[in-house]
C-alpha cells in the first residue's frame, strides 16, 4: 500500500465515522428555526421572532386559533412579550393554553370515556416536547408547529391593524 493510499484509507475512515456520529448529535434538538422565527424550550416552549420594524403592539395575551393540536385539541391563547430596540420589534411567545374537554355523566368503557363529568386539561410542553429525550416530537417539528407559528403572524397582524385603526386620524 502505498503512502497515498495510507493517507486516503485514513481520510475516508475518519470521514466514515464523523458520518456515524452526526446523527446520534443531532437526535436532541431543543431549538428549531422556522421560516420567521424560532421554537425552543427553555422552562417551557417559547417562540421568538424579530421584525425588522417598529411594530405599535404591547405584551399581552393572545388568541390563539392553529387548528386541532397535536391529541385533538385546540390551541386558545399564549402570553405575548414585546420587546423593541433600534427600530426593531422582538416578540416572545410562551405559556401556551391549550383547550379541555369536558362530558357529563358515563363511565370508561374499553378505553372510550361514556359520559360522565369530567374535564382533563393538558398542557402544550407534554405533547410537543419529549423529556427522556430532551428534544421536540418529530411531528410538532414538521407539522404542527407551522401553522402555529402562521397563528402567531396572524394574531400579531391583527393587533397592528387594530392599533393602526385606532390612530386613524379621520
Amino acid at each position: 500500500m502505498s503512502l497515498k493510499e495510507l493517507v486516503n484509507f485514513k481520510i475516508m475512515k475518519k470521514l466514515i465515522l464523523l458520518l456515524l456520529f452526526i446523527p446520534l448529535v443531532s437526535f436532541g434538538q431543543d431549538k428549531f428555526k422556522t421560516d420567521l422565527g424560532t421554537f425552543d424550550y427553555s422552562n417551557g416552549v417559547r417562540y421568538r421572532a424579530v421584525f425588522n420594524s417598529d411594530l405599535s403592539i404591547d405584551s399581552q395575551n393572545i388568541k390563539i386559533n392553529a387548528g386541532v393540536s397535536l391529541i385533538g385539541y385546540p390551541m386558545r391563547s399564549a402570553f405575548m412579550e414585546v420587546d423593541k430596540k433600534d427600530g426593531r420589534t422582538r416578540i416572545t411567545v410562551t405559556n401556551f393554553s391549550m383547550g379541555d374537554i369536558s362530558s357529563v355523566g358515563g363511565t370508561v368503557v374499553g378505553g372510550v370515556f361514556i359520559g360522565g363529568s369530567d374535564t382533563e386539561y393538558y398542557e402544550m410542553d407534554n405533547v410537543t416536547w419529549n423529556e427522556r429525550k430532551q428534544s421536540f416530537k418529530r411531528a410538532f417539528i414538521k407539522n404542527y408547529s407551522k401553522k402555529l407559528e402562521k397563528s402567531i403572524i396572524q394574531a400579531v397582524q391583527r393587533l397592528r391593524d387594530s392599533n393602526d385603526s385606532e390612530n386613524d386620524d379621520w
